[in-house]
């Protein structure tokens, strides 16, 4: 006979309970999978601005690269992300002109950016009447210019890190 299955160390019951969200079997990462499923929704519930944006930066020519929209980043989902080129882009609507939200949004801006992003935030209102102007800002994040020519994004290869001196005499190995 098999003994009792035991909660996992993260929570959530035993390694085998089945969860159709994750293909049937329960993920050791609880917090993860919320995340994947709240970009998931969000996909599936998008605004009237995102779809906008969405078929115009389809448009954009991106060589080695693309964009993904509702993507889980660390503990947010932004809106568009472009990971080659580390540019986030987010939508606002009226509600983050609060004060409140205002302040989300510094603190989800710095985080973003402390991962090494570029983050642009467009207005909807943007979206509808300057689509034009939105996409030469996309541009310029993307390439520095409007002239700028299109480039690959595919990362340069990295010179093989060149082998560090050997530490004095006296120092690091026995020297026996």
């Amino acid at each position: 006979m098999k003994a009792p299955l035991k909660p996992s160390p993260r929570g959530g019951g035993s390694a085998n309970v089945k969860d159709m969200s994750r293909g049937g079997v329960k993920s050791a990462h609880p917090i993860a999978d919320f995340r994947r499923a709240n970009a998931k929704r969000l996909r599936s519930n998008t605004t009237s601005a995102e779809q906008r944006l969405w078929r115009q930066l389809k448009t954009l020519p991106l060589f080695g690269t693309h964009f993904r929209r509702q993507a889980p980043l660390g503990p947010y989902v932004a809106d568009f992300v472009c990971q080659r080129a580390k540019l986030v882009i987010e939508l606002d609507g009226g509600n983050h002109a609060d004060p409140k939200h205002q302040q989300h949004d510094r603190i989800r801006t710095a985080w973003l950016e402390a991962e090494g992003y570029c983050v642009l935030r467009v207005w909807n209102i943007d979206v509808f009447q300057e689509i034009a102007s939105v996409m030469d800002q996309i541009y310029v994040k993307l390439y520095g210019s409007l002239h700028a020519e299109v480039s690959d994004f595919t990362p340069p290869r990295q010179a093989p890190a060149a082998l560090a001196d050997p530490p004095p005499q006296g120092e690091g190995a026995d020297d026996a």
